[in-house]
């Protein structure tokens, strides 16, 4: 049967609307599945960038980095050691040869899954071990509330004997550490201003760095609870 002129264009038309509707179906099923399809990539890609940059941070953390006891010394024997931070190894090592009851931990840079694995090992170590780890991060900064509230902390543990042996340490053991060494010196064990200072800028300390901290010092002695005198 011949079909006019006019109803082939009908029947055209009518293929090319049929044909148009399936493909806005797809393209609309295209779009939805992409719509409900990245939300679930977000919320599975997150933990598994968490756990991953935990990971990481094992990994890339060089442990020779923090190798050896070098920075490892008594300040009074049997009382107060200080030190850098320590390997995994020498930590344990020196809270063992020790007796290390408390420690207290002044570096910052606990938060960043790339730099603190030491953070997790330190205060794993510590639960397993029956150590008081206490953690009160200091700065260079200053006018710093937060170096204040570290220097309280340490005179509050290191004048309660229930507490030694103590070691006290930062990052590398010379600045924040040597700070709080400088002022042990000077306010429990007598030692004049100079000989403390000279102690600690012989073991590497910076002036950029300690003096910030050291300038917060007379306005603490000024407060109801002073750093001076006997504990």
């Amino acid at each position: 049967m011949s079909v006019s002129r006019p109803q082939q264009a009908i029947e055209v038309k009518r293929h090319m609307i049929n044909r148009n509707m399936i493909s806005d179906e797809t393209a609309g099923g295209r779009r939805g599945r992409r719509r409900w399809l990245l939300p679930v990539l977000i919320l599975g890609a997150a933990p598994a960038a968490w756990f991953g940059l935990n990971g990481l941070g094992y990994v890339l953390e060089d442990p020779s980095r923090y190798a050896g006891l070098e920075s490892f010394e008594a300040v009074e024997g049997g009382k107060l050691y200080r030190s850098g931070q320590l390997s995994g190894e020498d930590f344990a090592a020196a809270i063992e040869k020790h007796g290390i009851k408390t420690v207290l931990c002044v570096r910052g840079g606990y938060r960043n899954p790339l730099q603190n694995a030491w953070y997790r090992r330190e205060t794993d170590y510590c639960r397993e071990h029956g150590v008081n780890f206490v953690h009160a991060p200091m700065t260079s900064r200053e006018n710093d509330p937060d170096n204040e509230a570290a220097i309280r902390r340490f005179w509050e543990l290191v004048d309660d004997p229930a507490n030694h042996p103590m070691l006290v340490h930062c990052e590398a053991g010379v600045d924040r550490t040597g700070v709080l060494s400088y002022l042990y010196r000077v306010h429990r064990q007598g030692w004049s201003e100079e000989e403390a200072r000279r102690e600690m800028m012989d073991r590497g300390a910076s002036r950029h760095r300690v003096d910030p901290i050291l300038k917060q010092v007379p306005r603490m002695e000024r407060a109801p609870v002073g750093i001076a005198g006997d504990p």
